[in-house]
């Protein structure tokens, strides 16, 4: 009984406790249990559009397919909260609260059950990790940087992120996606330092879910690249500084990229890409400016029209 009471009094202490022991309780999926899920939300989905382009929906019919993809959808979220907390736990010690960093990536989950297709033949769990991850790293963002960083300090810190996250990412050109997507929403009195990792080391062999996720990714940035009408050298230099340029060398940066001159993976210097293109280092450095300026007003453009975008939503 006294066991009891004291396990109890620690629940009642500890809101990160409380949260496990309730979390505890959702059983854990089997595949096929994900793929039926995914599958009652697709077909509800469809349903539901089908009822609303009717000439006299009823509203009984309208809730009762709302509901049923509400119900599995809410199960695919709350068994894999788990998953969520696991995960948040590696980014303890940064003076975010663990709570906070659940929050966001329980935000992050909500984003990859919406976004899953069980069609394309990857798991939820491994799709799911990398929006986890993505929303947790940018709630550490804004919580850890508060205070403007000179420009040539900002070079200092490239590597900064490739010491919070120790684990394997799903594609080493991910995490450049997300630092480029983070200077485009970033304005210039805010805070944040161009902490790209390290592209410098052999990409390894991507699984085929990994693939998809980059594969969409990458389609996404140069959509964003093309309404944002950036030049050809405008793109080019973008790729260049944000380690790009070797997933995105087909389109603009084609008639750019010669053999001789194809670049690695690495984020590149103003001075190596200045080298690259006859230019100074300062001219480098005011087209990137300019080029960035033009997707944080394409991206202002989309949300006004409704359309509701995030820089993780490129990662």
């Amino acid at each position: 009984m006294s066991t009891t009471l004291l396990e109890s009094d620690v629940l009642a202490c500890d809101p990160h406790q409380l949260y496990s022991h309730e979390i505890a309780s959702y059983p854990l999926l089997s595949s096929q249990e994900v793929i039926e899920l995914a599958q009652c939300m697709e077909q509800e989905s469809e349903a539901e559009h089908e009822r609303k382009h009717m000439p006299f929906p009823s509203a009984s019919s309208l809730a009762l397919g709302g509901a049923h993809m509400q119900q599995a959808k809410q199960r695919l979220i709350e068994c894999n909260l788990r998953l969520v907390r696991s995960i948040a736990y590696k980014y303890r010690g940064f003076g975010v609260e663990m709570m906070d960093l659940i929050q966001e990536g329980n935000l992050g989950l909500i984003h990859a059950v919406e976004k899953f297709d069980y069609k394309k033949g990857y798991r939820l769990s491994t799709y799911a990790t990398y929006w986890i991850r993505q929303y947790i790293c940018r709630e550490l963002a804004r919580q850890i940087h508060k205070v403007r960083i000179p420009i040539y300090l900002q070079e200092r810190f490239k590597l900064a992120r490739h010491l919070l996250e120790t684990s394997r990412e799903p594609g080493k050109h991910d995490q450049s996606l997300a630092n480029l997507m983070t200077a485009y929403e970033v304005a210039e009195s805010q805070v944040i330092s161009v902490d790209t990792c390290s592209l410098d080391i052999e990409d390894q062999e991507l699984t085929p879910e990994e693939q998809c996720i980059r594969d969409t990714q990458l389609h996404m940035l140069r959509k964003l690249f093309t309404q944002s009408e950036l030049t050809k050298r405008e793109c080019f230099i973008l790729c260049l500084r944000y380690g790009l340029s070797s997933s995105l060398k087909q389109g603009t940066l084609e008639s750019l990229l010669s053999k001789e001159q194809e670049p690695d993976r690495c984020e590149q210097s103003y001075a190596h890409i200045g080298a690259l293109l006859g230019l100074s280092h300062e001219a480098i450095r005011q087209i990137e400016l300019r080029a960035i300026k033009k997707v944080q007003k394409q991206v202002q453009v989309m949300q006004a029209a409704g359309q509701e975008i995030h820089y993780a939503d490129f990662f």
